[in-house]
């Protein structure tokens, strides 16, 4: 484990994830295309927040896949009241909530709220963002989870 970040979860590694990744691959740009695509495979393939670790006030990333090029899938289990700092992604961005209910903050560059209110999120909502040539940090956010909460996380650098 780094920090609160775990290897790739044994029950994942029976779950084929092949075809996952490649039709996410080609419709990256289509937020509501991969939300469909992550719902399919979590029908085919249930998840129970369970599997994963939990840490009292914070979360933990759960590493089910990733290549050297920077893609990567991951579960994270958040406790109720758990927050993240003010963080960018790469390219592509995706959250597919799970279970539970998730606060998003979303901010300027120079850290004011980009939004009066901030978004919420629940079960089958996704955050989306995707900027092909990523220069600068295009979707500053943070995230708090209201209540115990499971999502999947899609993120790739190109």
């Amino acid at each position: 484990m780094k920090n609160n970040t775990f290897d790739i979860i044994d029950s994942f590694k029976a779950k084929p994830l092949d075809e996952l990744i490649s039709k996410i691959e080609e419709k990256k740009h289509e937020g509501p295309e991969v939300n469909a695509l992550i719902e399919q495979y979590l029908d085919a393939h249930p998840i129970n927040i369970e599997e994963f670790p939990k840490i009292d006030g914070s979360y933990s990333r759960n590493v089910i896949y990733e290549d050297d090029v920077g893609f990567q899938l991951l579960i994270t289990r958040w406790s109720s009241g758990a927050k993240t700092p003010e963080h960018s992604h790469h390219d592509f961005l995706f959250v597919h909530v799970v279970e539970g209910s998730i606060k998003e903050g979303i901010y300027r560059k120079t850290g004011e709220p980009l939004e009066a209110k901030p978004q919420h999120h629940t079960e089958g909502d996704y955050i989306f963002s995707y900027e092909p040539d990523y220069t600068t940090p295009h979707h500053l956010h943070t995230m708090h989870a209201r209540t115990d909460s499971l999502c999947f996380h899609v993120y790739s650098k190109n």
